[in-house]
């Protein structure tokens, strides 16, 4: 992933989860998180694209519908899954 292309990008060279927020305009963007085993995407509804093809290791979770004991939910099961890299 090049960091260039982000506002902000921090990875972890062991990690194998991944969080996204905000929009994604293209289908060459999401195929650079496809090396990640699960990729939470958190965006609003109104800038999720229909035409983009989801994989199967991206989970969308519009932040319409998100509160903050579902966020830290989400946030203690991907440490769970990759507790290494945090």
């Amino acid at each position: 992933m090049n960091s260039k292309d982000w506002l902000l990008a921090q990875e972890h060279p062991r990690s194998s989860t991944c969080f996204l927020l905000g929009r994604i305009n293209s289908e060459k963007r999401l195929q650079q998180f496809s090396k990640y085993n699960d990729v939470v995407w958190l965006v609003d509804q109104e800038h999720l694209q229909p035409k983009l093809q989801l994989y199967s290791n991206i989970h969308v979770s519009p932040l319409e519908s998100i509160d903050k004991e579902k966020l830290d939910e989400i946030i203690k099961l991907l440490i769970q899954v990759n507790p290494s890299a945090y």
